[in-house]
């Protein structure tokens, strides 16, 4: 399994899961990955630690995500010709190409486990180079495509002309049994922290990016503190950056909070490791994306009965009572989220308390990891299955040609 960063949440996070699950079906898993967590700007954890523990091994592999640069020669062929790979499995969108030319130059299966929609940045040429390289791999190079939610699989194949018989689907999915417990006094202390009296608070878990949409969101604040018509709150966004551009956007949106006088209602916590304290102790949970496959972090926060307001970034979940098990808002639109935080910070707290309640039990009934892992492997185990179908019959008809031969 390839990946860019070995990091314990979002794509991280569902790589550690799918690796483990494959361990456990009696595959031995090896991880390469491009930058080490313990080196890198943003803070944060590894997976790794709790692979090596379980006898998954891993290799750091710099150039991997620099594939793209003619002049340099794909860092995986080595790796993979001496470990004797039979199938090898990308994360992310960057290490997909040389993940996936690796596969095709050895004569081995390639995966590609889509996690999010083929969204790029940088400026428009790059932007265009980097969207085309990852769907001629995917249509032209990998074997199989592994999508974490159906609104992904469909991009892929109406608008990226991906076939369709070459997409499966594999919806992220939590572990209910492995959420913490919430410490006693967690919510006096957290609002503690913060400074808090009777304010409700506002979490929005999420790496500072234009991806997550954090523009619109303070926006919205800033029209809920003017309109003056809601109970006191405070969002606290909880995330921080990684790239050059990513710190100007977090000064920008500093900025704006100190310019428009919302320091009182909006705090920027940097990251933090005890997400689910946070979510615990939350009134609740604000997601802002612009774009998303399934992001683990609302399944996160309903699982821990956080009501949740987030943006319709892609497909909306299936059967999902909008209103009930949470509530839908327009994306990209500033004013659809006041709306949204509007309405459920006046709807009082047994009413959100009800739809806490309602979206565990949502998580519960669809989206539950064990359900992810059994199609993960599933899709895994096939391609090897064919593999072996094709080896196999190759096989048959060189000997068969060589008994002609003989015969002759």
């Amino acid at each position: 399994m390839t990946m860019i960063c070995p990091i314990s949440y979002g794509a991280g996070r569902m790589a550690a899961h799918y690796a483990t699950a494959l361990k456990d079906q009696g595959h031995d898993v090896h991880i390469a990955y491009a930058r080490d967590v313990a080196a890198d700007d943003q803070c944060g954890t590894s997976i790794l630690p709790e692979m090596h523990a379980i006898g998954i091994t891993s290799q750091l592999v710099p150039d991997l995500a620099n594939y793209v640069n003619p002049f340099r020669r794909n860092p995986l062929i080595q790796i993979a010709r001496e470990s004797k790979f039979d199938i090898i499995i990308s994360n992310t969108l960057r290490d997909a190409p040389a993940s996936m030319q690796a596969a095709k130059q050895l004569g081995i299966p390639g995966i590609v486990f889509a996690q999010n929609m083929p969204r790029f940045t940088g400026l428009p040429g790059l932007r265009s180079l980097k969207r085309w390289l990852y769907l001629k791999t995917l249509r032209d190079v990998a074997t199989h495509v592994i999508c974490v939610a159906h609104g992904v699989a469909r991009e892929l194949v109406e608008s990226c002309g991906i076939p369709q018989n070459q997409v499966s689907v594999s919806p992220n999915g939590l572990d209910l049994k492995s959420i913490p417990p919430e410490p006693p006094g967690n919510r006096a202390a957290v609002r503690a922290e913060f400074g808090l009296t009777n304010e409700l608070l506002l979490i929005n878990l999420a790496r500072i990016h234009e991806q997550k949409g954090q523009k619109y969101l303070v926006e919205a604040i800033r029209m809920l503190r003017d309109a003056g018509d809601c109970p006191r709150f405070k969002l606290l966004i909880v995330g921080d950056v990684e790239t050059a551009k990513e710190k100007a956007l977090k000064a920008q949106l500093q900025e704006y909070v100190q310019t428009h006088g919302l320091e009182q209602h909006v705090e920027f916590s940097g990251f933090r490791s005890d997400g689910y304290r946070l979510l615990q102790a939350a009134d609740l949970f604000v997601l802002s994306s612009v774009w998303e496959g399934l992001p683990l972090v609302v399944l996160e926060a309903m699982g821990v009965e956080c009501p949740v307001l987030m943006t319709e970034y892609g497909d909306r979940f299936s059967d999902f009572r909008d209103g009930v098990d949470g509530l839908y808002v327009k994306v990209r639109d500033s004013k659809a989220l006041a709306d949204g935080l509007r309405q459920l910070l006046k709807s009082g707290d047994e009413s959100r308390r009800e739809m806490g309640h309602h979206g565990r039990a949502y998580v519960e009934k669809h989206l539950t990891m064990e359900r992810g892992k059994q199609l993960f492997v599933q899709y895994v185990e096939d391609v090897l299955r064919q593999r072996r179908i094709v080896q196999k019959s190759s096989t048959d008809r060189s000997r068969s040609a060589e008994r002609r031969q003989i015969l002759s």
